[in-house]
């Protein structure tokens, strides 16, 4: 779907033009969000093989149809297999929901309609974002609620709003648990995400999106005035600012957490899935340089002495002709765009060769 996020003409869009480079890099991470349900290496979440002892009990009702596999599972206290199966089935389908929401976002933004891109971001960065850093950081206890309680108070994300600490303690154990983590504290996370005081954040704006008089103290409605009704040019125009400074940060986020629940459940001596993986979090890497750097968060200069400091630490040799590469800036954000890194020599892809791999695979340690 990246291909009808991905701004090729620049002419064709209605989208001020200092947005496009990050509306592009938006478009590469919502594809590698979608690659769980497109790459044969995530096959694994899709199905759970599971060995029956020949003493397991009432074997023949499952077999009949008598009973649903979840609950023969449970009966016969293989809570490791339910836990799998669960997991794995969560992931997906809130994976599903979220990406068709952040592609009409995103693809709404594109547009300049920025009253529906925002609406569209409450539902998966507030309330499905925190139960996938729940199934990251404890899927045993997140299974438990879910489906041996099964009360829905108790998984329901909205419960959680009032807890500041719970969400933010959510937030830390997920991002201690991501390799090659660039992210910033769990406060700015929780601040983008749930803070009505934070400008920036995606909470007052999505309310105001979604409700045409807000009365809360911290976004409310000016006097003869209706949330976005009137927004002229300008107000679209700030307001698409906001949007590509605030959602690239959650968008690198969520990808890290999709993913890292994923490989989990993916064989991790197998090189192809090893490099996969890699590469995943390196372009991540890469893209968030970019982004910051855009957006002003970061400068160019700052930028350069860390592709350096990343070419000096990377030794990429073509196995195809021996060639010791040297790398760049360009280089690095070429592999963000093509995922490749051509040889000087002789164009070969170096990524192609697993030493390379282990090569970036030492930048996260």
């Amino acid at each position: 779907m990246k291909q009808l996020l991905f701004i090729e003409n620049e002419t064709d869009e209605v989208l001020p033009k200092e947005y496009h480079k990050i509306n592009n890099i938006c478009a590469i991470i919502y594809d590698q969000i979608t690659e769980i349900f497109t790459k044969k290496n995530y096959k694994s979440l899709l199905e759970t093989k599971i060995s029956f002892d020949k003493n397991i009990q009432n074997i023949e009702q499952l077999e009949n149809d008598e009973i649903h596999i979840l609950d023969y599972l449970k009966e016969n206290g293989l809570n490791n297999e339910l836990e799998n199966i669960l997991t794995k089935h969560i992931l997906l389908s809130i994976s599903s929901d979220f990406v068709n929401f952040i592609f009409e976002s995103l693809n709404c933004a594109k547009k300049c309609k920025s009253t529906v891109a925002y609406a569209l971001l409450r539902k998966p960065f507030t309330d499905e974002l925190l139960l996938l850093e729940q199934l990251l950081v404890d899927r045993t206890d997140f299974i438990y609620k879910f489906f041996h309680i099964g009360e829905p108070k108790n998984y329901d994300p909205s419960f959680k709003y009032k807890n500041v600490e719970i969400i933010k303690e959510t937030i830390e154990k997920a991002t201690s648990k991501l390799k090659m983590n660039f992210f910033y504290s769990k406060d700015f996370i929780y601040e983008l995400r749930y803070d009505k005081t934070f400008v920036n954040g995606i909470n007052g704006i999505s309310n105001k999106a979604l409700h045409i008089v807000t009365d809360d103290s911290h976004y409310k409605t000016t006097e003869q005035n209706l949330n976005f009704i009137f927004s002229r040019k300008n107000d679209i125009i700030e307001q698409l600012k906001n949007y590509y400074l605030t959602v690239p940060h959650l968008l690198f986020y969520s990808a890290s957490i999709i993913d890292e629940i994923a490989f989990s459940f993916i064989k991790k001596n197998d090189t192809e899935n090893n490099s996969l993986r890699i590469l995943k979090q390196f372009k991540r890497l890469i893209g968030y340089v970019l982004f910051t750097e855009e957006n002003k968060v970061t400068e160019t200069s700052q930028n350069d002495e860390l592709f350096k400091i990343l070419s000096e630490n990377l030794n990429f040799i073509c196995e195809n002709c021996n060639h010791t590469n040297e790398t760049n800036r360009n280089d690095y954000e070429s592999f963000f765009y093509s995922n490749s890194i051509t040889c000087k020599k002789c164009s070969t892809d170096l990524l192609k060769f697993e030493k390379n791999i282990i090569e970036i695979q030492k930048i996260s340690k």
